[in-house]
């Protein structure tokens, strides 16, 4: 079921409007147009999330989708987009105790990485860091993880499925909600 909910999930992120955020430069060809290098997998220092003082979104350092959110080597994003919490209120399993309509925006990314999905979740488990875990599933055939962070302020979701266009590699997807303060 949660695998099910996962694949929804990306069948309404791939049927976006296809923004890549590459700021308009002309150069959309419709492939992926990042690689992404890999993280080094270091731990943030010092409990630093990137926060600054104030509390706004927070930019992702090289090979991470998010602030302290690593990429696997290799991730090409396919397409980025956002929505309000409140139309992500199916997100959520049950259980995993997060209100994710409290969050203004939810921010999807949408990477195509080599690998088995249940390699990729396993990446992910490993490099949690100082995150909370709310919820974790996962099977051959994919798994969602949601993360959290400063009591709720932060939420992360991700997911893996096998790639739907049948090459073999495995559909990542990774949202990050927050509420800003």
């Amino acid at each position: 079921m949660i695998v099910a909910l996962a694949m929804g999930s990306l069948l309404v992120a791939c049927g976006g409007n296809g923004d890549d955020g590459d700021g308009g430069d002309g150069g959309d060809t419709g492939e992926p147009t990042a690689t992404v290098p890999a993280g080094d997998g270091e731990e943030p220092q010092d409990g630093d999330t990137g926060g600054g003082d104030g509390g706004g979104a927070v930019e992702p350092g090289e090979g991470e989708a998010f602030a302290d959110v690593p990429l696997p080597e290799g991730a090409d994003e396919i397409s980025t987009a956002s929505f309000s919490g409140s139309e992500a209120a199916g997100l959520i399993p049950p259980g995993a105790d997060v209100d994710v309509e409290q969050y203004t925006e939810v921010v999807y990314k949408v990477y195509e990485v080599e690998g088995s999905p249940e390699d990729v979740i396993n990446f992910y488990k490993d490099r949690r860091g100082d995150w909370d875990e709310a919820f974790a599933f996962s099977s051959e055939e994919g798994g969602l993880i949601v993360w959290t962070r400063d009591d709720g302020a932060r939420t992360v979701w991700i997911a893996t499925s096998g790639a739907i266009d049948g090459t073999g590699a495995t559909d990542l997807l990774i949202w990050e909600a927050g509420t800003g303060d």
